[in-house]
């Protein structure tokens, strides 16, 4: 039951649950499915039937890479149209790197946090004490959990001061920029 059957001129269809054999593609009359063309080639067939005059166009160069200044030394990019210079804003050194030392203060921070489980509360908070009034140095620590806590600890103090700095500098130099632009206050 191959096909639909025909009983007293009646065409009875094929049960669903029924799969035709044959390949995906489809089949041509009177061709094995070896003389048939692989789907892959029929496509490429196609791509060089639409797009074959598009790439015989002469070129000027034979590199796919497009330099941004022209013959002329114009640069000829996104990036140099009007409308981006005065949209874009200008890069600023020192907020950069401020958000550099936040992202290292963050990983300090992160590698910091199985120390302090490993340490009682009070012994940290003495050390660190400690060290901050320079009583005692890291080298007189002994327990090397409590020397790693601590060393970490200062890390994340002076990391935390230069941010301080750099937004303190940052803002100095934005009320310079703002003064000269609109005169003294």
């Amino acid at each position: 039951m191959d096909q639909d059957d025909k009983c007293e001129g009646v065409v009875i269809a094929a049960p669903a649950s029924l799969k035709r054999a044959g390949t995906k593609y489809g089949s041509v009359p009177g061709l094995s499915d070896d003389e048939l063309a692989d789907p892959d080639e029929l496509e490429r067939q196609i791509m060089v039937e639409e797009f074959g005059p598009v790439l015989t166009l002469p070129t000027r160069r034979k590199s796919t890479l497009r330099p941004d200044i022209d013959e002329d030394g114009v640069r000829c990019d996104a990036f140099s149209t009007v409308d981006f210079e005065r949209t874009a804003p200008r890069f600023d050194r020192l907020q950069y790197r401020a958000e550099q030392l936040r992202e290292e203060l963050r990983t300090a921070s992160i590698s910091l946090d199985p120390l302090m489980l490993r340490l009682p509360r009070t012994p940290r908070r003495l050390v660190l004490r400690y060290l901050r009034q320079g009583i005692i140095d890291l080298a007189h620590i002994e327990s090397m959990d409590m020397y790693l806590f601590a060393q970490r600890c200062l890390r994340i103090e002076r990391i935390r001061r230069k941010i301080v700095q750099l937004v303190e500098r940052r803002r100095e130099h934005q009320r310079k920029a703002r003064g000269e632009m609109f005169g003294t206050w």
